[in-house]
């Protein structure tokens, strides 16, 4: 939930690749992604971000865009009666 109130705020995210994380993120798109445990990877986006920080108002404004079209509740909803409905009419297992 932290990154995508940060995203939808347009601040730049780094994030691991853990459980749902790069259902947010999107590695080069929304903002950064390393491994689980990686150190040396980890350095390397904050170093990297640095320079990258400057030109970042295309990847901030491609997380926002990202976050209200994916997780606005009203998108949300849809497809959660989506689901529901299948599930009623036995299309969804």
């Amino acid at each position: 939930m932290a990154l995508t109130q940060a995203m939808a705020a347009g601040l730049l995210c780094i994030g691991t690749r853990h459980c749902d994380i790069p259902e947010v993120v999107v590695h080069g798109k929304t903002g950064f992604l390393t491994d689980e445990r990686d150190v040396a990877g980890l350095a390397e986006i904050l170093l990297g971000a640095d320079g990258k920080l400057r030109d970042h108002g295309a990847m901030t404004a491609e997380g926002r865009k990202h976050v209200e079209q994916t997780f606005d509740i009203r998108s949300q909803q849809a497809r959660l009666a989506e689901l529901y409905s299948g599930l009623v009419q036995g299309t969804i297992d």
